[in-house]
């Protein structure tokens, strides 16, 4: 077997006010620009977005960007705390420059902050578009070789044709699984993006080639993994980290080697002789990812260092495991300081959350798990990765002093649903999970109805 990841990286290792006229509280819709958006559209959606905020923020009564931030934190739910002003400022500093446009987190504060239809201020095509709908059009069109598809690829470029694509994969694998377009998004990289990457001897090109490569590797990798080809998932890693390291971009390959490490935890959990080995080689990956982002910009490092509590996690060392987490929501409040990579789009608060569920969860600390999971489903609305968050939650009741079994058989049929849906073999083993800590509960009504219902799920396998 060849080296590890860990074991290759070893030799290698504003103010909170804005300028310009103070805000004021405006009342009813800013509408007076929405006669110029008409103008934007053939523009890229970037930059469409951000003339958009911009033009909103600025119309009267005038907002400053300090005043968007205190509404954007007005918009919020109490039980969802996002940045302090001055990181909201660079977030929207952001947004304005056309470097990012809001994830799934973002969209609706925003909307209603501004006081506008979501699907106005992001130029959908109707009320009931998602969000990702538009990206799916763009991208599914530039593969059917029309002079549209054509003169799209042209203006745009592949890069961002194939960040398009990645979009819409990573929402339909979200809401749908990855068993649907697993064999499509594995041919689209082998076909469309390897050989461009081959042909490409622009050094900026191929470098932005390289890095939309490896997010997009990343994608197929993990739809793999759902599916049980661990064998292919590990060569595109593989893949993955050796791109990374060629154009030296150190937070893109602290993330391949945060997802190799995670791959191992997953396969702890499949082979009981190996499994400190693989927590071993986890927390290797893992530090050693953390150790690459000590000056990425903060969601980035918050994202990897989830990573090493979730692997910390598994020893038993809580002292060292809630020291991470502390760190994860440190640099989580620092988000909007710096530029973040275009990989960290996908994740958000909830995902951190989320794993700090895990944290908690394989501490036996079911009370903090509970409530980490809960507040994680309270925002992650996709159906994958709330179907994990269902997983934890369940699994946290069940475990916990005074078991909540009622709440946890509630979760756990939701659960079993999602996976009946999504066909991942991860969501499969949260089944089991779920099913064991229940084991001494046998004989309740409720339980032996999930138990039933679970038979089909945990029988049909992943395909």
């Amino acid at each position: 077997m060849s080296a590890t990841p860990s074991e290759a990286l070893t030799a290698s290792v504003d103010d909170g006010q804005d300028g310009g006229k103070k805000g004021q509280e405006g009342v009813g819709l800013k509408a007076s620009t929405t006669s110029s958006w008409k103008a934007h559209r053939n523009m890229s959606a970037n930059r469409a977005f951000s003339i958009r905020l911009r033009e909103l923020r600025e119309a009267p009564p005038y907002w400053s960007r300090a005043d968007l931030a205190r509404r954007l934190r007005a918009a919020a739910h109490p039980d969802d705390p996002i940045p302090h002003v001055p990181s909201l400022i660079g977030l929207i500093k952001q947004w304005e420059a056309g470097r990012h446009t809001p994830g799934r987190r973002y969209r609706p504060l925003l909307a209603r902050a501004l006081r506008v239809p979501e699907h106005e201020l992001f130029g959908d095509a109707s009320p009931t578009t998602g969000p990702e709908d538009g990206a799916t059009r763009l991208s599914l069109t530039s593969l059917n070789g029309s002079p549209a598809s054509r003169k799209l690829a042209r203006e745009h470029g592949d890069v961002w044709v194939i960040r398009e694509m990645l979009r819409s994969l990573t929402a339909s694998d979200r809401q749908f699984g990855g068993e649907h377009v697993r064999e499509y998004a594995t041919g689209y990289l082998s076909d469309v993006i390897t050989p461009r990457l081959h042909r490409c001897a622009k050094s900026k090109e191929r470098r932005e080639l390289a890095a939309v490569s490896v997010e997009f590797s990343l994608r197929v990798a993990a739809m793999h993994l759902d599916a049980g080809h661990d064998t292919m998932s590990h060569h595109l890693l593989g893949v993955a980290l050796g791109l990374a390291q060629q154009i030296n971009d150190r937070p893109l390959a602290a993330w391949v080697l945060s997802r190799w490490g995670e791959q191992a935890l997953h396969e702890a959990s499949l082979l009981p002789d190996r499994h400190r080995q693989l927590i071993d080689s986890a927390v290797a990956c893992t530090t050693a990812a953390a150790a690459m982002v000590k000056d990425a910009p903060p969601m980035a490092r918050s994202f990897i260092l989830t990573k090493v509590a979730l692997a910390t996690s598994l020893t038993g060392d809580r002292t060292s495991t809630k020291r991470a987490l502390g760190q994860v929501w440190t640099a989580y409040g620092q988000v909007g300081t710096l530029e973040e990579p275009a990989w960290v789009d996908a994740y958000e608060w909830g995902h951190l959350r989320h794993e700090e569920a895990r944290c908690y969860a394989n501490l036996g600390m079911a009370a903090e798990a509970t409530q980490a999971a809960e507040d994680a489903l309270r925002v992650r609305t996709e159906a994958r990765p709330r179907a994990f968050s269902l997983g934890v939650a369940a699994l946290g009741y069940a475990q916990a002093p005074g078991a909540d079994i009622e709440r946890a058989c509630a979760l756990g049929q939701d659960l079993i649903d999602a996976a009946a849906e999504l066909r991942s073999r991860r969501l499969m083993l949260r089944v089991s999970e779920v099913l064991q800590a229940l084991a001494p509960h046998r004989g309740r009504r409720d339980v032996e109805a999930l138990r039933e219902s679970a038979t089909t799920v945990l029988g049909r396998g992943t395909g």
